[in-house]
């Protein structure tokens, strides 16, 4: 072949490429909008089938606890003993003779002190327990939780911690929120429990109850464009 002849071949292949690549680029949009044609069910693609949650308020220290750290004073606030194994042994002596506020402290700050040892997760289990079983505080108890998960997702069962969150946000919902004697629904603070839960544990059996939940405490709220946003998530997911 003669470099004339060479010139029109690559100048030709040249060409159908640029059609072959602009036929392309015409056939995304028709893909792309099916899911959006009436009867078409959810799927790959559709508007909200990704790890986002629209409509959840997704900032704050319900999504982005912060990692405990000694507490100033620690002659007052610190450990009382010189190893986590024997702080543990002291909380849980504390706990079991009926000094609730004692092994609260002890627990807490095992794991503010020694936040690297095998005994700091099973304080944690062992605070966030005592929290919710003696009905101290069920929003404490949830943040304890959520901060066995965030931390010590290894070394926990963080399945059944996912459930036992869950077993407390509703009973947040339920109890409500005292103030000096009053109870008040607590509607935002349930609400963001149950996303930073669901966030955390999307696949869970729960999860799309407590999709259904979010999205009717945003109708409360009369954020009407959130729960619409929450509805749809749940439809795609």
């Amino acid at each position: 072949m003669d470099a004339r002849r060479q010139g029109w071949y690559n100048s030709g292949m040249k060409f159908l490429s640029r059609c072959a690549i602009s036929l392309a680029a015409a056939a995304l949009p028709l893909v792309s909008s099916a899911s959006d044609m009436p009867g078409v069910s959810p799927g790959p693609g559709t508007r909200y089938a990704t790890d986002a949650f629209p409509g959840f308020d997704a900032e704050g220290p319900a999504f982005s606890p912060e990692k405990k750290e000694p507490r100033w004073f620690a002659f007052i606030n610190g450990p009382k003993c010189g190893t986590p194994e024997e702080q543990l042994a002291w909380g849980a002596e504390c706990e079991a003779s009926g000094r609730l506020w004692r092994a609260r402290r002890a627990y807490d700050a095992l794991v503010r002190e020694w936040p690297a040892s095998p005994e700091a997760p099973r304080a944690q289990r062992a605070l966030a327990d005592l929290l919710l079983n003696r009905e101290l505080d069920y929003e404490e108890a949830f943040a304890e939780y959520r901060y066995l998960l965030d931390f010590y997702s290894l070394e926990c069962d963080a399945s059944e911690v996912a459930d036992l969150m869950y077993k407390v946000v509703e009973m947040m919902r339920e109890e409500g929120k005292t103030i000096v004697f009053f109870r008040f629904a607590n509607t935002v603070d349930v609400r963001r429990a149950y996303e930073s839960l669901v966030a955390r544990a999307p696949g869970a059996s729960f999860a799309p109850q407590a999709l259904l939940k979010i999205a009717s405490l945003r109708e409360d709220e009369e954020k009407f464009n959130e729960a619409v946003a929450v509805y749809e998530n749940l439809r795609s997911r």
